[in-house]
């Protein structure tokens, strides 16, 4: 259960990367740019902008691997709490008030859903 938990918090934190790493192929692109008039190692850009795009792919993958497999759980209530915290990034306190319970019965489901989530192949493979 400890695993999928950190699974989930990286799903949390996902979104912060991609626009990362989509700014820096931005700010590659004005480098590239700015120096037009120097020497410039086209083939080192090529594998650069690669790597970049591959690892923006990966994390488009793994978003939606999580987001089908909280998707997946039956009970709604369940579904709701782990896509406030993991989804929308909500802290405990704006779960519990989204979802219009107290924040030791969000805490209850949580658990309820780890362990939902963790006896899923899906999200055990990810």
């Amino acid at each position: 259960m400890k695993n999928t938990k950190e699974l989930l918090m990286k799903r949390k934190d996902l979104p912060m990367l991609e626009r990362a790493k989509k700014d820096a192929i931005k700010e590659f692109h004005a480098i590239k740019t700015g120096l037009a008039n120097c020497e410039f190692d086209a083939e080192q850009y090529s594998k650069t902008m690669s790597v970049l795009a591959a690892g923006i792919e990966a994390i488009q993958v793994f978003v939606s691997e999580v987001d089908e497999a909280i998707n997946s759980i039956e009970d709604e209530q369940t579904r709701k709490v782990l896509a406030a915290r993991y989804t929308k990034g909500l802290c405990w306190e704006d779960v519990a008030l989204d979802a219009g319970y107290t924040l030791s019965h969000v805490h209850r489901i949580h658990k309820k859903g780890l362990t939902a989530l963790a006896h899923m192949s899906p999200i055990s493979k990810i």
